[in-house]
This record gives structure tokens, C-alpha cells and sequence, in this order.
């Protein structure tokens, strides 16, 4: 659906025409192409923004405020109303006190994450991780015991 004649490419794999940009050969939807913003472009992901949406390779965010958005890990970005894993809404994430940990862990006032996941049982207060290249090994633990990828080790 791309306009051959005033395609022009942007950082790889990112092109736009007139009426829209393209992430990876998809039309992206941009509201207002004139205000449209990228903030980060590779081959893994697109974080974008314009006057109205927040957008993630290409899918469009409806519920961001693209004015507060900043990215803050490979995968994660936050604005004063959500954290985002993947373009998607972690319900329940306080923005406010949401942090990244070692090990695809992150972690906020009331919840433990793993890969955008919430880890029911455990304890926010003593949870920690560590990166670890030995995936036989705990990643992380509470004063309760020990989590491997984000399940608990009985």
C-alpha cells in the first residue's frame, strides 16, 4: 500500500511516503505524520511517537502519552500513566516506581515481573536478581528461596 513515488527509506528497516511510515514492510498508522518522532529504529524494535499516539514497530499505542514517553530498557518504555513491555500495557505497573532488574526481571512498589509476566509469589521487599549465564542456576531469589526464569524453585 506504500506510494513508490515519494517513498523514501529512514533508518533500516523504517521507510515512510506521504501518508504513512512502514516498519519491517507494515504500515504503521501514524495519526499525525507531521509530528511523527522515532526514538529508536533497528532490526529488533521501533519505538516512535507523534502528537497524539505512542508506537511500537507497528503497532500504535491508544492509551500512551506520547508527550512523557521515554524508553526505559531494550524491550520497556514508561509514561506517567503506564509501563510498556513489548508496545503492550503491563496492567497493574506503577509507573512511578517500576524498575528494570538483571535477568528479564523488573519490579515496582507492589508486583515482581518476569518478561512482562507478574510473579504472584513472590515477595516485592527482599526479591533480587542476577544476570546468569549458567540457566541450570537460581536468577534470582526472596527471602522465601529461589526463582529460575521466573518460576520459583521448590
Amino acid at each position: 500500500g506504500a506510494d513508490p513515488a515519494t517513498a523514501e527509506a529512514d533508518d533500516y528497516p523504517l521507510f515512510h511516503d506521504k501518508r504513512d511510515y512502514y516498519y519491517e514492510g507494515k504500515a504503521i498508522g501514524v495519526a499525525d505524520i507531521q509530528s511523527f518522532k522515532v526514538l529508536k529504529c533497528d532490526e529488533d524494535e521501533l519505538w516512535a511517537v507523534d502528537k497524539q499516539y505512542a508506537y511500537f514497530d507497528s503497532l500504535r499505542i491508544d492509551d500512551s502519552d506520547p508527550a512523557t514517553l521515554e524508553l526505559i530498557g531494550t524491550f520497556e518504555a514508561k509514561d506517567k500513566r503506564h509501563i510498556y513491555y513489548f508496545g503492550r500495557i503491563l496492567e497493574g505497573a506503577d509507573p512511578e516506581t517500576y524498575q528494570i532488574l538483571d535477568g528479564n526481571y523488573a519490579k515496582d512498589s507492589k508486583h515482581v515481573w518476569f518478561c512482562g509476566d507478574i510473579i504472584e509469589e513472590a515477595d516485592v521487599e527482599t526479591f533480587e536478581a542476577e544476570s546468569t549465564h549458567d540457566f541450570e542456576k537460581p536468577d534470582a531469589h526472596d527471602k522465601h528461596g529461589d526463582f529460575r526464569h521466573g518460576k520459583r524453585i521448590e
